[in-house]
């Protein structure tokens, strides 16, 4: 009996072909012989490889930034919930983002979306810089240098090396928070 895979399993699959492979791997034979099935499951829930694309993101868009803020929210209350993402950002798998800024460069759709999840997330970390009582001016200027600190972790750190203690990130973000 023939596996019948569901639009969210393409999607899964898409998001860890991405993240080992690249973008250059994201065509429907491909993804397809992964699968171990036919392209035609693949056209039956993509009309073309833009409409995959095009869903591709908005599922890595959904889970690299929604879902993560309304974990955060669920998960922590005040003052630590920037510490709660602080720390998650700095131990989460970061291959599938890296993919999706190098695809970034080289597809302007692609940019617009990933500068959107950015903006959403700088938003996001403002929003609770600003509930800590900093000033507005301060509290965006300091989301974006989070932002900067996150990006250079994200391609220079390695998790081994330089790494900081959750004590010494509580310690950063305490006051970033003052």
């Amino acid at each position: 009996m023939a596996q019948t895979l569901s639009k969210s399993d393409w999607l899964k699959q898409g998001l860890r072909t991405l993240a080992a492979e690249g973008f250059g791997a994201l065509k429907a034979d491909r993804l397809a012989k992964s699968l171990k099935v036919s392209r035609g499951s693949f056209y039956w829930h993509f009309r073309d490889l833009k409409s995959f694309h095009t869903a591709l993101l908005d599922e890595w868009s959904r889970r690299a930034a929604s879902q993560i803020i309304a974990e955060i929210e669920q998960a922590a209350s005040g003052a630590e919930r920037l510490k709660a993402l602080m720390r998650r950002s700095v131990t989460a798998n970061r291959d599938t983002e890296r993919a999706v800024r190098a695809w970034a460069i080289h597809n302007p759709e692609v940019a617009k979306r990933l500068e959107a999840v950015d903006k959403e997330r700088s938003n996001y970390v403002e929003k609770l810089l600003l509930s800590a009582g900093v000033t507005p001016a301060q509290a965006h200027a300091r989301a974006v240098f989070i932002k900067w600190a996150y990006l250079g972790n994200m391609f220079l750190g390695d998790g081994r090396s330089n790494s900081l203690t959750p004590r010494d990130m509580d310690a950063i973000v305490e006051h970033l928070q003052s």
